[in-house]
Order: C-alpha cells, then structure tokens, then sequence
C-alpha cells in the first residue's frame, strides 16, 4: 500500500513539474517574441501593432494560470489562447501576402512572375524566396499559445471539482434519506403508541437522527479534506494531523 502511495505521488510530482515546464517555455516564447518585435521595430502602422496586442492577451493568460489557475480561470484561459491561435495564424498569411506583393520587384522575378502561376508565386512568397518577411515568426506566438493549452490539459482544479461536486450529491441523499427515515419513523410511533409515550419516543429518535447528521457531515468533511489533499499532491494523514 505504500509503494502505491509513493508512486502515485511521484507520478503527481512529475506531472506538476511537466505542467511548471510547459508554463516557463510559454513565456519564453512570449519574451522571445516581444524582443524580436522591438529589434524589428515592429510598431509603424496599425497592422504591424496586432502582434503586440496579442501578445498582450497571451501574458494575461499566462497570468492568470501562474496565480489562480481555477476550472472557470482555465477555461477563460484556453478561450484566450484560442484568440492568440487565431491572430498568429493571420500573422504568417500577412507575411506571406507581403512577400508575394514583393515578388514583382525582385530582379530575378521581375521579368517572368506575371507568367508563372498563383501556386508558384504563393510558394515562393512562402519559402521567402521573394520579399523580406520572415513567413513563420508569427507562428511563435501559436508555439507558446499551444505550449500554455497542454499545461491546462487534465489540470487538478477539475478533478477537485469533479470530487466537490461528487460529495455534495452524496451528502444531498445521505440528508434525504435521514430525513425520510426520520418521517416514516415518526408516522409509525405516532400511530402504535399513546400520545405521551409518542412525544417520548419521537424526541428520542429526533436526538438519534440528529447525531446521524452530525455523523454524515463530520465524514464528508473528512472526505473533502482527503480528496483536497490528494489533487494538491499531499497526502491525507498529514492533511489530518493539521490542528
């Protein structure tokens, strides 16, 4: 039962560390990216600007998963990279077509290019054959856009709320069923006993039921300190030796 233990832990260890990898490379990309765009002074008409906005949108996705990566945080996340995916993809066509309007002015080109076919002139715009911009650049920001979607992949703040979830529903019946209980218990005493001995024995099972309560809500405390501890990575006996 301990090797279990071990191993499970270490195989929760190893995947944090993945996730913590994934997150740092991201923002790499991102800085990369923000330093390549200075260098080109990538800022001199309102088209040229879209890659910092999106920059921007991807550093606030970034954030939000470094400081509370919540299951209603990360879906507001991958919503965001998906924005970021979008815009990278118009930057590689915006480069292509740049390269493809330069493609006349080229004096190897220049003399043949109307007669060569939209396949080729398009191919050689996007190999930069022809034109001065670089074709996949903007596909850094797809790079760490993707990078940031597989570290929330299988992210412990759904199973958390998958077993909160889970253990409400439970509590919800167990309350039900003791109340049930208590109400055809109460029925059947009312109608086999006289009155006084009724009340009696109605406050007798009202004082049971109520520590079958107590019972159902001190377990499902338990229940949601262990499953907390268990998608934090920690064991339940030190979650429980906790004052």
């Amino acid at each position: 039962m301990g090797s279990m233990e071990t191993r499970a832990r270490t195989a929760r260890e190893t995947v944090t560390l993945l996730r913590h990898c994934l997150t740092a490379l991201s923002a790499l990309c991102a800085l990369g990216t923000a330093t390549e765009l200075a260098m080109y002074r990538h800022w001199d008409t309102q088209e040229r600007l879209i890659p910092w906005y999106t920059l921007g949108v991807l550093v606030i996705a970034q954030v939000m998963f470094v400081i509370r990566p919540t299951a209603k945080a990360i879906h507001v996340i991958r919503g965001l990279l998906g924005l970021v995916a979008i815009s990278s993809m118009f930057g590689i066509y915006a480069h292509i077509h740049e390269n493809y309007i330069a493609g006349p002015l080229d004096y190897r080109y220049s003399d043949k290019w109307d007669s060569m076919s939209t396949f080729s002139q398009y191919w050689h715009a996007f190999s930069k054959t022809v034109g001065p911009a670089p074709t996949l650049a903007a596909g850094v920001l797809f790079q760490s856009a993707l990078l940031l979607f597989v570290a929330t992949l299988r992210h412990p703040a759904f199973r958390r709320k998958t077993a909160d979830a889970a253990l409400a529903e439970a509590v919800s019946l167990d309350l039900q069923d003791v109340i049930r209980s208590a109400s055809l218990n109460g029925s059947t005493t009312s109608d086999e006993t006289e009155p006084v001995a009724a009340d009696h024995a109605a406050g007798e099972m009202d004082g049971e039921h109520r520590r079958t309560v107590v019972d159902v809500l001190t377990h499902t405390v338990l229940d949601l300190r262990e499953c907390a501890a268990t998608a934090d990575g920690e064991s339940p006996e030190a979650t429980e030796a906790q004052p």
